[in-house]
């Protein structure tokens, strides 16, 4: 499941400007984070956390960051990274239900937001978020792939699953998943 949710993430990041560039150790305290109300100096710190490992302090300098008014794009994909790379899934599910609620009409975000669901067992969530974004957005071939692995495999609803293989396939004939969508479908297209 982590592996599935870092490969989504990672869809989430690509266009995350700031997460790729390295950035040094911040030589810093807990103390200093609560002084410094600068959102670009405490996103750098956090930054620099993020690359050192020290995931704990990373994502109370990313957290206090955009408490302090650090643009969210910025911060939330590096933000959300160190807290699945932490294997903490609920506390990075409520930094992004925290920004959807702020941008509801973000499907690629609403995307991360099911696939924690589904990471934190909850499917029924899961299924309610995908199920708006294969609405908001029906060319979004990896949420068509997802609402159908998760219908056949948490839900067990081979029908209910084969509508979202059959429009991954059509969206993404050749895409990363399409041998998995095809051997899902249950009968043939007509």
């Amino acid at each position: 499941m982590r592996t599935l949710l870092l490969l989504v993430f990672a869809a989430f990041t690509t266009s995350a400007s700031g997460c790729a560039a390295p950035a040094e150790v911040p030589k810093s305290s807990p103390a200093s984070m609560r002084e410094s109300r600068d959102p670009n100096l405490l996103y750098e710190r956090g930054r620099g956390y993020a690359k050192s490992g020290d995931l704990s302090r990373a994502e109370e300098y990313l957290t206090a960051a955009m408490d302090a008014g650090e643009d969210a794009k910025l911060v939330l994909p590096l933000l959300l990274h160190v807290c699945i790379a932490a294997g903490n899934y609920r506390l990075a599910l409520d930094h992004a239900e925290r920004a959807l609620q702020r941008t509801p009409a973000d499907t690629r975000l609403r995307f991360v937001v099911a696939s924690l669901y589904q990471g934190t067992g909850d499917p029924v969530a899961a299924k309610e978020n995908l199920d708006r974004v294969t609405r908001e957005d029906p060319n979004f071939a990896d949420a068509q792939f997802a609402l159908g692995v998760l219908m056949r495999d948490d839900l067990k609803d081979h029908a209910g699953a084969e509508p979202h293989f059959r429009a991954y396939l059509k969206l993404a004939p050749t895409g990363a998943h399409a041998d998995e969508a095809r051997q899902s479908v249950l009968e043939p297209s007509p």
